[in-house]
């Protein structure tokens, strides 16, 4: 049996935690996200996101949000590695290194991270405090 090393992102607690699973499947499970209901996104070249597709419109009051680099997340997310092909392979932590999670209390402070030109609105002009409308 293969494992890979994959880390879950628990954006309640604010924690990172690195895991060695059998299957792509059940590491969506463990990190909370529904396989058929999620985005997948590139962080940087070897490095992809998986996310639930609907949190960055879920209430703000019920979601918890942050950062990698200048984009913003929200809700728990998967952390892979993908090899040149674009095959899952193991997270290269040394690789991983070059970025982190910046943790946000709330929608406000993500608000105010933006204003601040800290990190990139996500969906265009949409204002996270106002759930997306």
């Amino acid at each position: 049996m293969t494992l890979i090393r994959y880390i879950l992102i628990d954006a309640a607690a604010k924690r990172e935690t690195v895991v060695h699973l059998t299957s792509f499947e059940y590491a969506l499970k463990e990190a909370g996200l529904t396989p058929g209901k999620v985005d997948h996104g590139t962080v940087m070249p070897g490095l992809s996101i998986v996310v639930d597709e609907h949190s960055l419109f879920a209430p703000p009051d019920r979601q918890h949000y942050f950062a990698i680099d200048r984009r913003l997340y929200a809700g728990n997310a998967l952390l892979y590695g993908s090899d040149k092909a674009g095959k899952t392979c193991d997270i290269d932590l040394d690789h991983c290194r070059k970025w982190y999670c910046r943790w946000f209390d709330n929608a406000d402070a993500v608000e105010a991270a933006i204003a601040a030109g800290e990190i990139d609105r996500p969906v265009g002009d949409t204002v996270i405090t106002k759930t997306g409308t």
